[in-house]
């Protein structure tokens, strides 16, 4: 199906559609017309949504700015960054078990979190690198731990199966982790809600 094009940016795919005009828009004429909600800049009548597949390009005519992602300043400069942490903490608090450890969680949780900013991001078709700032990397911090309760949840499930010596559903639950797991992670990082990202239905 062919991408529609806003009648005034027509290099920017339309978002919107007017029925009574005919008339396609882009996002930036729903922010200049200044309202909550979607109305016509024109006759003001309610204007109908074309869904984002007309607004995200398919992933493969982005691989190039997909493969290119990590490249730009701000990932390269949070990875640095990461780094050079790693090796403090290894040589400070690596003197003992548990300033490792805490350490090492505090690293995991920050990238996490970034990984996080970027996935819900690049889900609604932002393929600019998210700058590092302390609002992305500090708040809703509780979205690297639900995404620890979700990897222990099915190591407890598998471990249970392989204890048991169900060994057919053990294949069977390992094979369903690893095909949901993807799907988990992304609802997660959309919805943040820990009940959506384990629910088999959603997924």
């Amino acid at each position: 199906m062919a991408r529609i094009f806003c009648k005034y940016h027509p290099t920017v795919p339309a978002r919107w559609t007017c029925r009574a005009c005919g008339i396609d828009f882009c996002h930036r004429c729903m922010q200049a017309e200044g309202s909550d909600t979607p109305h016509c800049p024109v006759c003001h009548q309610a204007a109908e949504s074309l869904g984002s597949g007309n607004v995200i390009e398919p992933f493969w005519q982005r691989l190039q700015a997909i493969f290119a992602y990590p490249l730009q300043l701000h990932p390269l400069l949070f990875m640095l960054g990461l780094t050079v942490l790693g090796v403090l903490i290894e040589s400070v608090a690596g003197r003992t078990l548990v300033g490792w450890l805490v350490g090492e969680i505090v690293l995991y949780v920050v990238f996490l979190k970034y990984a996080y900013v970027v996935l819900e991001r690049t889900a609604a078709g932002h393929l600019e690198a998210v700058p590092v700032t302390w609002e992305a990397i500090a708040t809703e911090l509780e979205l690297p731990f639900k995404q620890f309760f979700i990897l222990f949840l099915i190591y407890a499930i598998n471990a249970s199966l392989a204890n048991s010596g169900h060994t057919g559903l053990l294949f069977l639950s390992m094979f369903l982790s690893a095909l949901l797991l993807p799907a988990s992670i992304m609802v997660l990082a959309i919805e943040h809600s820990l009940l959506s990202a384990i629910n088999p239905v959603i997924l």
